[in-house]
Formats: structure tokens, sequence, C-alpha cells
């Protein structure tokens, strides 16, 4: 374990959008699992209509950074980045509450491990399910056509109908991954400026998977760290927003696409990759329409 003669320090970055509700607890649940390791906690508030910078002020310590308008989740992360001054930044979304020892675990592992840029917990929804994204590879044509046409979910074990989510690999094992989770990821702070941050093209979705791959690519590993854990409510804002998110979503994953696979494949085979990602929207957006309470993801 860390000593208080070589501890290093966190700054904790939260980006929040009408999250009162939520921010209480997150920041009690970051103070109570690693107080003596947090430096920082940054809120930065993307134009929020209720209370959210208010609460966050309430709190000692917390630095509230207030955007005028909603400029989305990467970019509102530049923001706060630009003010970090902890060897290690923690991406936090408002609706997830780390354990009792989640942030010591995630700080331990890139401590000792020279070749790590970040670590992600095990992340459960409130009903004890776990939320897969957690642990991610980078997704493909095949792997997207298989979540399209609902082979990942029939077969969520597969490890090649279900390999974007690591289905056949145990979720109670540290593994490296292609990618976590923007929702709640550790990472080196001199890693994530040497990269200059979150792609801001992404308005929201897609930017976590985006800075992973970049990470990947100079060298980097990413792990998963099952003994860290945390609770994610997961969709609290998105569901108020459902129209402009599930565009959002769907636009991430073109933009993914167009950036890192174009010239890989055949014309033809990105020519159906875009048709197949609106289509999927319009089709989605049919759907949400008719039901009770819409839904972005899944």
């Amino acid at each position: 374990m860390l000593t208080m003669v070589n501890r290093p320090t966190v700054t904790v970055i939260i980006v929040t959008h009408n999250s009162a509700s939520h921010l209480p607890q997150c920041i009690d649940a970051v103070y109570k699992s690693a107080r003596q390791l947090v430096s920082q906690i940054i809120v930065v508030d993307n134009a929020s209509s209720d209370q959210t910078p208010q609460v966050a002020a309430q709190f000692d310590g917390v630095c509230v950074i207030r955007c005028d308008t909603n400029i989305g989740y990467g970019a509102a992360n530049n923001i706060g980045l630009k003010h970090t001054r902890g060897k290690y930044t923690l991406l936090l979304n408002p609706d997830v509450f780390l354990q009792p020892g989640c942030l010591h675990k995630l700080v331990d592992v890139l401590e000792q491990g020279d070749h790590i840029a970040g670590a992600g917990p095990k992340l459960y929804r409130p009903d004890g399910s776990l939320d897969l994204a957690a642990r991610r590879s980078f997704p493909t044509p095949l792997s997207g056509f298989f979540r399209v046409i609902g082979l990942s979910k029939r077969f969520p074990n597969s490890r090649i109908f279900a390999a974007y989510n690591m289905g056949a690999e145990s979720p109670d094992e540290f593994q490296e991954i292609d990618s976590g989770t923007g929702a709640c990821m550790l990472l080196r702070t001199e890693v994530l400026k040497d990269l200059g941050g979150f792609d801001e093209d992404y308005f929201m979705y897609g930017e976590d998977l985006d800075l992973c791959y970049r990470i990947k690519q100079k060298g980097w590993e990413i792990v998963y760290v099952p003994d860290a854990m945390a609770v994610h409510i997961k969709g609290h804002a998105s569901n108020k927003e459902w129209r402009q998110m599930l565009k959002e979503f769907h636009r991430s994953m073109w933009i993914f696409y167009r950036k890192h696979y174009y010239d890989r494949y055949p014309k033809i085979i990105s020519l159906l990759v875009f048709v197949g990602v609106w289509l999927r929207y319009l089709l989605l957006l049919l759907i949400n329409r008719l039901r009770r309470s819409p839904r972005v993801v899944g």
C-alpha cells in the first residue's frame, strides 16, 4: 500500500449538466474513498439550468468552472485538464459513486506499473448488474454489425459475437483492455496532456474510446481492476434530452470510424457502415417515440 511519504496526488474532474441530485453523493463518495489522495476536485458545469453549480460550491476545496453553453463532455474535461495539478487525473461522472478503497486500488496499479497509462474499476448498475462499458475492445465494423442485429446480447459470453464488451473474459479478473469508460477512469495526467486531452469533435459518447485508442497507439496499456468498484446510475441526464443524445451517440460512432478506420477498409464497407449507423439511429428514434422511457444506448 502507499505510504504518507510517497503518496501521489489525484485531481478529480467531474463534468456536470443538471446533476444537482447526484453530485453531493458523488463528491462524498470521493472523499470517503480516499480523501488523502485527492488534491483537487474540479467541477466543470455545462450550463446547468438547475442548482448544480451552487451545490458543488458548498463543498470545501471544490473548484467550480461554469460554462455559458453546453460545450460537450470532452471539451469540458479539457477545460478542467488545464487546471489539473495532480500526478493522476480521475475522470468521473456525477452519477458514479466510488466504493470504499476504489481510488486507492486504481492508484496502486498505476504506481506499480510504469507502462500503464490508465485504470478503470468494475462498475455496477443500481440493480447489481455490470456496466459493460467498464471494459471494451475497440469497435470494428463486424462487432458493430453483431450489436446492431442483436447477436451480442443473445450470446453475451461469445468471443466472436460479444467481442466489443469482452464477453468471453471474466469480469472478476484483472486484465488489459482496449478502453474503459470516461464515466470513471484514472489516467496519468502527463499522458492526458501530451495527447491534448479529448478530441472535441465528439460532443458526447465515443470520446473516451477515441482517447483510449490514441493512448494505446503511443504504446501505453490500459487495465481493468475488478477489485476497485463503483456504482453507476447511468442515463440520468441523457434521458432528459434523449433526442439530441441519440443523435450524438450515432454521430460519434461515425466520427470514430471515419477517424481511425476509414482508410483501412474498402469504400463499400465504409458506405455500409455509414448507412448502417444512420439507419440504426432512425430506427431507435422511431422506437423511442413509442416508449414510455426513451433510451439512448441499448
